[in-house]
């Protein structure tokens, strides 16, 4: 039984015609046949839980066997039990946004998200982009003062802003020992602050052990900068779906690919 850890957007979500809705018809019926033949599908993105979820069961009727999203902060199984979450702590939660405050109302500070086990929302638009993101099923939640979600278990905190503030906030909030990952969106630039050791490659490792996944076995598919840790730590068998925009890391992932059907198993 082989186990494949495929990314989602830019890599299962890779649209080759016009009519594409999200995932094209190679891929669609490969992933239908590798999950027929009592292979494990894993959904893992930087996207919330219910941000996978929906739209390959609204649009395919199609629904993975795992789901580690928020970039491995979370896991789910597919009837939505929790198995693993890695939320920042209560403390260092109210300081990020004690550090964040003074920030919000710059011009290059676009847009705040906030992740919870399930659900990313919105919380703070200064660019007038809150219906786009309602269509992306991110609800639009206004607390520009942080009342709210002061109270909320959170994953990460993520942001649409310039990378001249990025380093900025980031210098702020140093001494917190957080990590970081950072997605680049067509002219976006898609910051994220993330509990120290949450990554991809730690989520895989973590349901490897737990799941008594054999190495021969465990396939790993990406395209972006969040996909770098599972390139490295499987390497053997890493597969990059290559686009013009990710020319800089294709050579990270041992095997070039086109789409996830290319994928020999």
């Amino acid at each position: 039984m082989k186990w494949l850890f495929t990314d989602y957007d830019g890599t299962l979500k890779n649209p080759l015609k016009k009519d594409d809705k999200d995932i094209n018809e190679y891929d669609l019926k490969w992933i239908n046949e590798f999950q027929s033949k009592g292979n494990k599908i894993v959904l893992i993105s930087g996207r919330s839980f219910l941000r996978i979820k929906k739209p390959l069961k609204d649009l395919y009727n199609f629904t993975p066997d795992f789901f580690i999203s928020s970039t491995g902060s979370t896991i789910h199984s597919s009837d939505e039990k929790i198995l693993f979450s890695y939320s920042i702590e209560e403390n260092k939660k109210v300081l990020i946004l004690n550090k964040l405050k003074p920030f919000t109302n710059r011009p290059d500070f676009n847009v705040m998200f906030v992740t919870t086990p399930k659900i990313e929302k919105c919380i703070i638009d200064n660019v007038g982009h809150s219906q786009l993101f309602e269509q992306m099923m991110i609800p639009y939640n206004e607390d520009r003062e942080f009342k709210e979600i002061i109270n909320e278990e959170i994953i990460n905190f993520k942001f649409f802003m310039s990378k001249e503030l990025w380093s900025e906030v980031q210098n702020s909030i140093a001494e917190l020992n957080m990590d970081y990952s950072q997605a680049q969106i067509g002219d976006i630039f898609y910051p994220e602050i993330i509990k120290k050791g949450i990554s991809k490659a730690n989520a895989i490792h973590w349901m490897k052990e737990n799941f008594n996944i054999s190495g021969n076995d465990l396939l790993v598919a990406g395209d972006d900068f969040n996909d770098l840790t599972m390139f490295k730590d499987f390497y053997e068998h890493s597969y990059i779906v290559c686009h013009p925009e990710n020319k800089s890391i294709q050579d990270k992932a041992k095997f070039q690919i086109d789409k996830i059907s290319d994928i020999k198993f």
